[in-house]
């Protein structure tokens, strides 16, 4: 059960940081600009 848990928290993890990581490209490209 605890191992469960600590997948989904671990995937929203994942999700959240690719996510994160597409947002913090579009400035960084603007400012390379």
């Amino acid at each position: 059960m605890v191992s469960l848990i600590a997948l989904v928290i671990v995937a929203a993890v994942t999700v959240f940081g690719t996510n994160a990581v597409h947002l913090f490209e579009v400035p960084s490209s603007a400012f390379h600009l």
